[in-house]
């Protein structure tokens, strides 16, 4: 038995080995292409209301080795997260976007159509004085094309 387990890691070992070198090799190849659908990306990101409306930060590449890349960044506002939640609800709803996830307690957002993702978020931050998580006035938003790749962090 612990030969089986043995040769069980070898193939798993190798098999994450050779994802992780084709990957490599992926990023290196097609990297005009990658950067070409980043750049699409983001202009997919600036249509969206909530981000022509408030202040955001740059828009910044994740998943550097990933086969498909997500883009993040912050958006400003000075809306209690009730609002927010709202706007981001009502718009995606009219874009006729699926909404997946809205969660009241925490204020998370997240909406997906065939093309792209969105998830949304308020930044936490956790008081000097009661301890407790506050929310600021920011919101963290990932922003990715909606496929098999990002959906499974490859």
């Amino acid at each position: 038995m612990r030969k089986f387990i043995r040769k069980l890691g070898y193939i798993y070992g190798g098999v994450l080995i050779s994802v992780f070198l084709l990957g490599c090799l992926y990023q290196i190849v097609f990297y005009s292409y990658i950067n070409q659908r980043v750049e699409l990306l983001k202009q997919a990101a600036e249509q969206i209301e909530v981000v022509q409306k408030y202040e955001h930060s740059e828009m910044k590449v994740k998943g550097y080795l990933q086969i498909e890349k997500k883009i993040s960044f912050i958006v400003h506002t000075n809306d209690s997260p009730d609002i927010i939640l709202n706007e981001l609800n009502k718009q995606f709803e009219r874009m006729g976007w699926t909404i997946s996830k809205v969660d009241r307690n925490y204020y998370g957002f997240r909406a997906y159509n065939d093309n792209y993702g969105f998830i949304a978020g308020p930044i936490m931050k956790k008081s000097k004085i009661t301890g407790k998580e506050e929310f600021e006035n920011d919101w963290l938003v990932i922003f990715y094309y909606n496929n098999f790749f990002a959906r499974s962090n490859i």
